[in-house]
């Protein structure tokens, strides 16, 4: 590893359909890789509501795709794969940022793109790494990554490439290094919690439905204790307004966390958590942060379904339960605290970065 030098590119968009959860794992597999000794790069479309700031934020360098036909296929289905010839327009634009480079890695993380846009640099990178929750399309990578939990390595059976090494499971969950930091502190305090007050709302950081409102304002008229509330939010969250007006409105006890790099410190200050399914469910297991699920996209529901049946999380599928889940979380919130702190220890981005160049 100490041997490998060169550039990588991450291929990644976002935006208030999208979210952000792609770019967040992907940037923190790019600092372990600068702290490597590597040259990290970002590629990413300038499409509505992106979040292309937080890649500049980090100090890594932003090379945009400016294209309307690309912008206005996402605008309508973010979530589906690309006809064939926009998967090849997209590859050939951003081919153009590597500036005559070869990359000793290329990483795409993009529910759009498959197995016409990865063939495509087959000869234009030295290896490609496949980041994926899904089994709905083909690839071609040297590397397939999906984090999940409890995936079987026959979910990808046909549609990979022989030489493709998978790396399957929540073991690879790609946090961010002070997660394993503070996870031991994290652990301990759960042990002997006697009031779960201090709540951490976290439904996404666009939260395109406004599901933390509905939450806050459940908790609100079913309970006479004072809450903490802890919310985290984008900058661009489109219902952000809403929030600092219920806050204010209702002279709520909390903060509202906008655009923050401290998640895995307020997780230890958190007494338990209501969020979605996304790539934030490692983070709570990571610190044992007792949790509270919202079926958000149907996308995350086999995350979900699998984290509950373990009874690593409990599961929110109308906000009437709400109450009741809460008002019985000292009989169920210790209990899943420990089953989730076994998904995930944290270190998943550092055994990520060891099967890779260990294969080089």
């Amino acid at each position: 590893m100490d041997n490998i030098k060169g550039t990588i590119f991450f291929r990644v968009n976002s935006s208030k359909s999208i979210g952000a959860g792609h770019l967040y794992r992907c940037l923190t597999l790019a600092g372990l890789l600068r702290k490597k000794g590597l040259d990290v790069k970002f590629i990413s479309l300038n499409n509505e509501g992106n979040l292309n700031h937080l890649i500049t934020n980090s100090n890594f360098e932003c090379l945009i795709i400016n294209n309307s036909k690309l912008k206005k296929m996402l605008l309508g289905a973010p979530f589906e794969v690309m006809a064939e010839d926009l998967q090849l327009m997209d590859a050939e634009l951003s081919f153009k940022k590597f500036n005559h480079s070869k990359p000793v890695l290329l990483v795409v993380d993009s529910y759009n793109l498959s197995y016409p846009w990865e063939k495509f640099f087959q000869s234009k990178v030295k290896n490609i790494l496949v980041i994926d929750d899904l089994f709905n399309r083909k690839h071609y990578a040297d590397f397939l990554l999906n984090q999940n939990y409890k995936v079987k390595k026959n979910a990808y059976s046909g549609m990979i490439n022989k030489k493709c090494k998978l790396l399957l499971g929540s073991q690879y969950a790609l946090l961010r290094e002070e997660f394993n930091l503070l996870r031991k502190e994290s652990l301990a305090r759960r042990k002997d919690l006697s009031s779960y007050t201090s709540v951490l709302i976290m439904m996404g950081a666009m939260d395109n439905k406004d599901y933390s409102s509905k939450v806050i304002k459940e908790l609100l008229n079913n309970f006479n204790q004072h809450f903490y509330f802890l919310v985290m939010l984008s900058s661009k969250a489109p219902f952000l307004s809403n929030i600092i007006r219920l806050f204010k409105n209702q002279r709520i006890n909390g903060k509202i966390l906008v655009d923050s790099g401290d998640v895995a410190k307020f997780m230890l200050a958190a007494d338990f958590a209501i969020g979605g399914s996304g790539s934030s469910s490692w983070e709570r297991c990571c610190m044992g942060l007792p949790s509270i699920q919202v079926l958000q996209e149907e996308n995350q529901n086999l995350v979900a379904t699998n984290l509950y049946s373990d009874n690593c999380i409990k599961i929110l599928r109308n906000y009437e339960q709400l109450s009741d889940l809460v008002r019985n979380i000292h009989d169920w919130g210790y209990e899943v605290s420990k089953n989730a702190s076994k998904v995930t220890d944290g270190l998943g981005a550092t055994r990520v970065i060891k099967e890779i160049f260990n294969d080089f």
